[in-house]
Protein backbone atom coordinates (compact mmCIF):
# COMPACT_ATOMS: atom_id res chain seq x y z
CA UNK A 1 0.00 0.00 0.00
CA UNK A 2 2.67 2.17 0.90
CA UNK A 3 4.71 1.51 -2.60
CA UNK A 4 1.33 2.60 -4.40
CA UNK A 5 0.64 5.39 -2.22
CA UNK A 6 3.93 6.77 -2.98
CA UNK A 7 3.79 5.82 -6.78
CA UNK A 8 0.48 7.74 -6.97
CA UNK A 9 2.42 11.14 -5.18
CA UNK A 10 5.34 10.43 -7.60
CA UNK A 11 2.64 10.97 -10.64
CA UNK A 12 1.11 13.90 -9.05
CA UNK A 13 4.28 15.72 -8.90
CA UNK A 14 5.04 15.20 -12.54
CA UNK A 15 1.40 16.54 -13.28
CA UNK A 16 1.51 19.49 -11.19
CA UNK A 17 5.23 20.15 -11.91
CA UNK A 18 4.49 19.83 -15.79
CA UNK A 19 1.36 21.86 -16.00
CA UNK A 20 3.14 24.70 -14.42
CA UNK A 21 6.48 24.27 -16.18
CA UNK A 22 4.22 24.57 -19.50
CA UNK A 23 2.56 27.63 -18.07
CA UNK A 24 5.24 29.91 -16.99
CA UNK A 25 7.58 28.79 -20.02
CA UNK A 26 4.51 29.32 -22.80
CA UNK A 27 3.70 32.85 -21.30
CA UNK A 28 6.86 33.90 -21.48
CA UNK A 29 7.31 33.83 -24.70
CA UNK A 30 3.73 34.02 -26.00
CA UNK A 31 4.34 37.16 -28.21
CA UNK A 32 7.09 35.83 -29.96
CA UNK A 33 4.91 33.10 -30.32
CA UNK A 34 1.93 34.90 -31.80
CA UNK A 35 4.54 36.54 -34.61
CA UNK A 36 5.98 33.44 -35.80
CA UNK A 37 2.25 31.85 -36.10
CA UNK A 38 1.08 35.23 -38.33
CA UNK A 39 4.27 34.55 -40.33
CA UNK A 40 4.26 30.76 -40.72
CA UNK A 41 0.13 31.09 -42.23
CA UNK A 42 0.64 34.38 -44.41
CA UNK A 43 2.83 33.17 -47.75
CA UNK A 44 3.08 36.83 -48.72
CA UNK A 45 5.09 38.31 -46.01
CA UNK A 46 8.38 36.97 -46.13
CA UNK A 47 10.24 36.57 -42.67
CA UNK A 48 12.92 38.82 -41.69
CA UNK A 49 14.04 39.63 -37.69
CA UNK A 50 13.40 43.32 -38.29
CA UNK A 51 9.59 42.47 -39.47
CA UNK A 52 9.40 40.31 -36.58
CA UNK A 53 10.10 43.05 -34.49
CA UNK A 54 7.88 45.64 -36.60
CA UNK A 55 5.26 43.34 -36.52
CA UNK A 56 4.81 43.38 -32.30
CA UNK A 57 4.99 46.76 -32.33
CA UNK A 58 2.04 47.01 -35.10
CA UNK A 59 0.48 44.50 -32.52
CA UNK A 60 0.97 46.86 -29.85
CA UNK A 61 0.00 49.62 -31.94
CA UNK A 62 -3.64 48.07 -33.05
CA UNK A 63 -4.80 46.39 -30.00
CA UNK A 64 -2.34 47.07 -27.18
CA UNK A 65 -0.50 45.10 -24.91
CA UNK A 66 -2.46 42.68 -24.48
CA UNK A 67 -2.71 41.57 -27.82
CA UNK A 68 0.55 40.26 -27.34
CA UNK A 69 -0.88 37.64 -25.26
CA UNK A 70 -4.10 36.98 -28.10
CA UNK A 71 -5.00 33.65 -27.87
CA UNK A 72 -3.16 32.68 -24.89
CA UNK A 73 -6.04 32.10 -22.69
CA UNK A 74 -6.42 28.64 -25.38
CA UNK A 75 -2.76 28.39 -24.89
CA UNK A 76 -3.05 27.88 -20.90
CA UNK A 77 -5.98 25.84 -21.62
CA UNK A 78 -4.26 23.56 -23.54
CA UNK A 79 -0.55 23.87 -22.55
CA UNK A 80 -1.03 22.98 -19.15
CA UNK A 81 -2.63 19.63 -18.80
CA UNK A 82 -0.08 18.97 -22.51
CA UNK A 83 2.81 19.51 -20.29
CA UNK A 84 1.52 17.28 -17.04
CA UNK A 85 0.64 14.98 -19.46
CA UNK A 86 4.08 15.00 -21.23
CA UNK A 87 6.24 15.09 -18.65
CA UNK A 88 3.89 12.47 -16.51
CA UNK A 89 3.98 9.91 -19.22
CA UNK A 90 7.94 10.63 -20.10
CA UNK A 91 8.38 9.31 -16.20
CA UNK A 92 6.04 6.38 -16.87
CA UNK A 93 7.82 5.38 -19.43
CA UNK A 94 10.99 5.79 -18.34
CA UNK A 95 9.73 3.36 -15.57
CA UNK A 96 8.38 0.63 -18.27
CA UNK A 97 12.30 1.21 -19.61
CA UNK A 98 13.74 0.45 -16.33
CA UNK A 99 12.16 -2.44 -15.75
CA UNK A 100 12.40 -4.07 -19.43
CA UNK A 101 16.72 -3.18 -18.78
CA UNK A 102 16.51 -4.85 -15.43
CA UNK A 103 16.79 -1.10 -13.60
CA UNK A 104 18.93 0.47 -16.02
CA UNK A 105 22.97 1.34 -15.56
CA UNK A 106 24.94 1.53 -12.68
CA UNK A 107 23.41 5.20 -11.90
CA UNK A 108 20.27 3.49 -12.41
CA UNK A 109 19.31 5.25 -15.73
CA UNK A 110 18.35 4.43 -19.13
CA UNK A 111 20.03 4.13 -22.15
CA UNK A 112 19.87 6.48 -24.80
CA UNK A 113 17.65 4.53 -27.48
CA UNK A 114 15.30 4.39 -24.58
CA UNK A 115 15.03 7.89 -23.81
CA UNK A 116 14.47 9.01 -27.22
CA UNK A 117 11.52 6.59 -27.60
CA UNK A 118 10.27 7.89 -23.89
CA UNK A 119 9.71 11.11 -25.11
CA UNK A 120 8.65 10.19 -28.45
CA UNK A 121 5.60 8.37 -26.78
CA UNK A 122 5.59 11.23 -24.35
CA UNK A 123 4.73 13.63 -26.81
CA UNK A 124 2.63 11.77 -28.61
CA UNK A 125 0.61 10.57 -26.00
CA UNK A 126 -0.36 14.52 -24.89
CA UNK A 127 -0.64 15.80 -28.26
CA UNK A 128 -3.52 13.53 -29.09
CA UNK A 129 -5.23 14.60 -25.84
CA UNK A 130 -4.98 18.23 -26.17
CA UNK A 131 -5.28 18.68 -29.87
CA UNK A 132 -7.93 20.63 -30.24
CA UNK A 133 -6.97 23.27 -27.69
CA UNK A 134 -3.90 23.74 -30.20
CA UNK A 135 -5.94 24.20 -32.75
CA UNK A 136 -8.39 26.94 -31.19
CA UNK A 137 -5.13 28.49 -30.16
CA UNK A 138 -3.99 29.01 -34.09
CA UNK A 139 -7.04 30.38 -34.44
CA UNK A 140 -7.13 32.78 -31.60
CA UNK A 141 -3.25 33.94 -32.35
CA UNK A 142 -4.21 34.87 -36.15
CA UNK A 143 -7.49 36.51 -35.35
CA UNK A 144 -7.39 40.80 -35.87
CA UNK A 145 -11.46 41.01 -34.71
CA UNK A 146 -10.87 42.85 -30.94
CA UNK A 147 -13.80 43.53 -30.59
CA UNK A 148 -14.91 39.95 -29.13
CA UNK A 149 -13.93 39.38 -26.15
CA UNK A 150 -11.38 36.20 -25.66
CA UNK A 151 -13.81 33.64 -24.27
CA UNK A 152 -16.18 34.91 -26.69
CA UNK A 153 -14.11 34.70 -29.46
CA UNK A 154 -12.73 31.34 -28.16
CA UNK A 155 -16.42 29.71 -27.87
CA UNK A 156 -17.39 31.38 -31.15
CA UNK A 157 -14.72 30.14 -33.49
CA UNK A 158 -15.49 26.17 -31.49
CA UNK A 159 -18.93 26.66 -32.78
CA UNK A 160 -17.74 27.78 -36.11
CA UNK A 161 -15.29 24.74 -36.70
CA UNK A 162 -18.49 22.24 -35.47
CA UNK A 163 -20.95 23.91 -37.71
CA UNK A 164 -18.66 23.20 -40.75
CA UNK A 165 -16.61 20.64 -40.53
CA UNK A 166 -18.15 18.89 -37.36
CA UNK A 167 -15.90 17.39 -34.63
CA UNK A 168 -13.26 16.29 -37.02
CA UNK A 169 -12.50 20.08 -37.81
CA UNK A 170 -11.27 20.16 -34.64
CA UNK A 171 -8.95 17.31 -35.36
CA UNK A 172 -7.93 19.70 -38.93
CA UNK A 173 -3.67 19.02 -38.76
CA UNK A 174 -3.21 16.56 -36.39
CA UNK A 175 -1.17 14.11 -38.71
CA UNK A 176 1.16 16.19 -39.50
CA UNK A 177 1.78 17.58 -35.71
CA UNK A 178 2.27 14.05 -34.54
CA UNK A 179 5.01 13.73 -37.40
CA UNK A 180 6.60 16.25 -35.98
CA UNK A 181 6.13 15.82 -32.55
CA UNK A 182 7.90 12.14 -32.29
CA UNK A 183 11.22 13.42 -33.75
CA UNK A 184 10.42 17.00 -31.32
CA UNK A 185 9.66 15.51 -28.25
CA UNK A 186 12.20 12.29 -28.23
CA UNK A 187 15.22 14.73 -29.58
CA UNK A 188 14.01 17.17 -26.78
CA UNK A 189 14.34 14.71 -23.83
CA UNK A 190 16.96 13.09 -25.21
CA UNK A 191 19.07 15.56 -25.61
CA UNK A 192 18.35 17.02 -22.05
CA UNK A 193 18.58 13.93 -19.92
CA UNK A 194 21.88 13.44 -21.69
CA UNK A 195 23.34 16.50 -20.85
CA UNK A 196 21.99 16.60 -17.67
CA UNK A 197 23.68 13.22 -16.92
CA UNK A 198 26.92 13.98 -18.59
CA UNK A 199 27.50 17.56 -16.56
CA UNK A 200 26.57 15.82 -13.24
CA UNK A 201 29.21 12.71 -14.11
CA UNK A 202 31.90 15.29 -14.59
CA UNK A 203 30.59 16.81 -11.33
CA UNK A 204 30.63 15.86 -7.72
CA UNK A 205 26.96 17.47 -7.22
CA UNK A 206 24.16 15.85 -6.68
CA UNK A 207 22.01 17.83 -9.33
CA UNK A 208 22.66 20.80 -11.50
CA UNK A 209 22.12 24.58 -10.97
CA UNK A 210 19.45 26.36 -12.48
CA UNK A 211 21.59 28.14 -14.68
CA UNK A 212 23.46 24.36 -15.97
CA UNK A 213 19.60 23.21 -16.60
CA UNK A 214 18.34 26.29 -18.53
CA UNK A 215 21.42 25.79 -21.22
CA UNK A 216 20.65 21.91 -21.26
CA UNK A 217 17.06 22.79 -22.04
CA UNK A 218 18.13 25.60 -24.77
CA UNK A 219 20.30 23.19 -26.96
CA UNK A 220 17.52 20.77 -25.95
CA UNK A 221 15.15 23.32 -27.81
CA UNK A 222 17.36 24.11 -30.57
CA UNK A 223 18.09 20.52 -31.73
CA UNK A 224 14.53 19.76 -31.80
CA UNK A 225 13.34 22.89 -33.42
CA UNK A 226 15.17 22.65 -36.08
CA UNK A 227 14.70 18.76 -36.70
CA UNK A 228 10.90 19.16 -37.27
CA UNK A 229 10.62 22.59 -37.93
CA UNK A 230 9.07 22.20 -41.34
CA UNK A 231 6.14 20.09 -40.03
CA UNK A 232 5.01 22.95 -37.92
CA UNK A 233 4.55 25.16 -40.54
CA UNK A 234 2.44 23.08 -42.48
CA UNK A 235 0.47 22.17 -39.41
CA UNK A 236 -0.41 25.80 -38.86
CA UNK A 237 -1.21 26.35 -42.39
CA UNK A 238 -3.78 23.40 -42.27
CA UNK A 239 -4.90 24.77 -38.80
CA UNK A 240 -5.61 28.66 -40.13
CA UNK A 241 -6.58 27.81 -43.80
CA UNK A 242 -10.11 26.26 -44.52
CA UNK A 243 -8.67 26.15 -48.03
CA UNK A 244 -5.26 26.54 -49.68
CA UNK A 245 -4.70 28.90 -52.49
CA UNK A 246 -3.53 27.56 -55.96
CA UNK A 247 -0.91 29.70 -57.86
CA UNK A 248 -3.55 30.88 -60.20
CA UNK A 249 -5.76 31.53 -57.36
CA UNK A 250 -8.17 28.68 -57.21
CA UNK A 251 -8.54 26.86 -53.73
CA UNK A 252 -8.19 23.62 -52.97
CA UNK A 253 -9.39 22.29 -49.49
CA UNK A 254 -7.51 21.10 -46.46
CA UNK A 255 -5.20 18.13 -46.98
CA UNK A 256 -5.79 15.39 -43.96
CA UNK A 257 -3.79 12.62 -45.65
CA UNK A 258 -0.50 11.88 -46.14
CA UNK A 259 -0.54 12.27 -49.58
CA UNK A 260 -2.32 16.17 -49.08
CA UNK A 261 0.21 16.77 -46.73
CA UNK A 262 3.34 16.09 -49.15
CA UNK A 263 1.65 17.53 -51.87
CA UNK A 264 1.17 20.78 -49.09
CA UNK A 265 4.66 20.63 -48.41
CA UNK A 266 5.92 20.44 -52.64
CA UNK A 267 3.63 23.37 -52.95
CA UNK A 268 5.05 26.07 -50.21
CA UNK A 269 8.47 24.86 -51.00
CA UNK A 270 7.35 25.52 -55.28
CA UNK A 271 5.85 28.54 -54.06
CA UNK A 272 7.63 30.20 -51.83
CA UNK A 273 11.20 28.34 -51.37
CA UNK A 274 13.05 25.69 -48.92
CA UNK A 275 14.07 28.60 -46.07
CA UNK A 276 11.45 31.42 -47.05
CA UNK A 277 8.55 28.68 -47.08
CA UNK A 278 9.23 25.17 -45.42
CA UNK A 279 11.54 27.08 -42.55
CA UNK A 280 9.85 30.45 -42.12
CA UNK A 281 10.27 31.88 -39.22
CA UNK A 282 12.81 29.65 -37.75
CA UNK A 283 15.08 31.87 -36.43
CA UNK A 284 12.87 33.35 -34.50
CA UNK A 285 11.91 30.10 -33.41
CA UNK A 286 15.72 29.84 -32.93
CA UNK A 287 15.43 32.65 -30.12
CA UNK A 288 12.02 31.98 -28.44
CA UNK A 289 12.24 27.48 -28.78
CA UNK A 290 15.76 27.22 -26.61
CA UNK A 291 14.23 29.64 -24.02
CA UNK A 292 10.69 28.48 -23.96
CA UNK A 293 12.55 24.95 -23.77
CA UNK A 294 15.33 25.85 -21.14
CA UNK A 295 12.40 27.35 -18.31
CA UNK A 296 10.48 24.63 -18.97
CA UNK A 297 12.87 21.78 -18.38
CA UNK A 298 14.14 24.15 -15.56
CA UNK A 299 10.92 24.78 -13.90
CA UNK A 300 9.45 20.84 -13.95
CA UNK A 301 13.30 19.97 -12.31
CA UNK A 302 12.62 22.77 -9.47
CA UNK A 303 8.85 22.30 -9.02
CA UNK A 304 8.95 18.65 -8.69
CA UNK A 305 12.13 18.68 -6.35
CA UNK A 306 10.53 21.54 -4.20
CA UNK A 307 7.51 19.13 -3.69
CA UNK A 308 9.28 15.23 -3.29
CA UNK A 309 11.38 17.49 -0.77
CA UNK A 310 8.02 18.31 1.02
CA UNK A 311 6.88 15.20 1.15
CA UNK A 312 10.16 13.55 2.73
CA UNK A 313 9.92 16.08 5.53
CA UNK A 314 6.29 15.19 6.00
CA UNK A 315 7.65 11.35 6.20
CA UNK A 316 10.18 12.05 8.84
Amino acid sequence: MAAAGDGRARIVDSLVAGGMAGAVAKTVIAPLDRVKILYQVTPSSPFTLPGAFASLCRIVGTEGVLGLWRGHTATLLRIVPYAAIQYTSFEQFKRVWLSIQGGGDANGDIAGFAKLCSGSLAGFTSVVVTYPLDLLRARLAVERDTSQPRFGSLYRITRSILASRGVAGLYTGLTPTLMGIVPYAGISFWTFETLKSLLLSHSDRAKLSHTERMACGGCAGLLAQSASYPLEVIRRRMQVDATFARPDGSSKAAPSSTAGIVSLARRIYETEGFIGGLYKGLSLNWIKGPIAVGISFTCYDAVQAHLQERYTTTAR
